[in-house]
């Protein structure tokens, strides 16, 4: 629980960098070699791919009423790997080169051969710029280490921007930050699970027992909610059912859905004191000693209830150690993603 004793706040912050406003990827593109063929060269492929021959899949956007021309196979494959960085970092300031300058040399040899080859090696960048976001437009900077790496792998940069302006303000608001998206912060984490136990397996630290997992909500599974679950609780379960994290301090978990329906039966804390007055608490999260993260129905900020033996005592915030620890849903998911990735970039790559 260490990492999550502050209050975190709501509303507007001082960064507005946790949403999906960035993307970085290798690309490597070749007319002769198909993709297991790159594969094997380079790695598994991390990210949208496709070989020679391949049909293009169906836009998702498109109704499957509506008619299109048939597919025309793609004549060329496609490799990509996609870059990491600590999501609270500016993507553009410092996120994608710290990225770039983690990544391994042999890597760039192995791209430089593809090149070689008369293949191209392109790192792609793209931002979707927001009007509103006054951190936009700091601009786009590569370290001397990070354009020597790129230069080591023959790699050309290509740099995509995307503005959305319509019915933008005319000035950027201070403070700006956008609603956390769902889903991104579940790939997001996922990615950054994933990333920690490959880091962690390579630098031989000792395992944890259990598997961190992210698992994605599905209709098959759907579980119905409680009359009166808060809105951003209904929210999360849409995009995520359950996050196990074993490696970290000591231990996150969320819930999965259908938990929230049987609070009483598993003893989760259902109501604090607070004020003087009970209030009625949404227990949606734990840690590895016990310990639960609660969610206030009037307020909608996020509470820590550390373990305790006597489960029928009524929880009395500001004693015992029950304390606030976000002041909502939003700010917890972020700062819980950040206590991740903050100890997959203390990991050397």
């Amino acid at each position: 629980m260490a990492q999550l004793d502050a209050t975190f706040p709501a509303g507007p912050a001082d960064t507005g960098i946790l949403a999906p406003m960035w993307r970085a990827y290798l690309l490597v593109g070749s007319s002769t070699a198909s993709l297991s063929e790159l594969s094997v060269a380079l790695g598994p492929s991390s990210g949208d791919s496709h070989s020679i021959g391949d049909l293009p899949r169906r836009p998702r956007r498109i109704p499957a009423h509506v008619k299109v021309p048939p597919p025309r196979p793609f004549d060329w494959s496609k490799w990509t790997h996609r870059l990491w960085w600590r999501a609270s970092r500016h993507a553009g300031v410092d996120g994608i080169t710290r990225a770039i300058e983690a990544l391994p040399g042999d890597l760039a040899d192995r791209l430089r051969s593809r090149a070689d080859l008369g293949d191209a090696v392109r790192l792609v960048v793209v931002q979707d710029m927001d009007g509103r976001d006054p951190h936009g437009a700091r601009g786009f900077f590569l370290t001397t280490e990070a354009l020597a790496w790129l230069a080591r792998a023959g790699a050309t940069l290509d740099i995509d921007q995307y503005a959305d302006l319509v019915g933008e303000p005319d000035e950027v608001v201070a403070g700006y930050r956008p609603r956390l998206d769902l889903d991104w912060w579940r790939d997001s984490m996922a990615a950054s699970l994933r990333l920690l136990e490959v880091r962690s397996r390579e630098h031989e630290e000792e395992e944890t027992p259990g598997v961190s997992f992210v698992r994605a909500a599905s209709m098959e599974r759907k579980a119905v909610l409680p009359p009166g679950t808060p809105d951003s609780l209904v929210a999360l379960y849409e995009a995520v059912d359950g996050v196990s994290i074993v490696s970290v301090d000591d231990g996150y978990v969320i819930h999965p859905a259908a938990w929230l329906n049987e609070a009483s039966e598993r003893g989760h804390p259902e109501r604090v004191v607070a004020d003087g007055a009970h209030a009625d608490v949404v227990t949606f999260g734990s840690d590895g000693v016990g310990g639960y993260f609660a969610l206030a129905v009037d307020g909608g900020h996020v509470l820590y209830v550390p373990p305790t033996e006597d489960r029928e005592a009524v929880p009395t915030v500001g004693a015992g150690g029950v304390r606030e620890v976000a002041a909502d849903l939003d700010a917890f998911l972020r700062q819980l993603l950040d206590v991740v990735d903050a100890h997959v970039e203390g990991l050397p790559a």
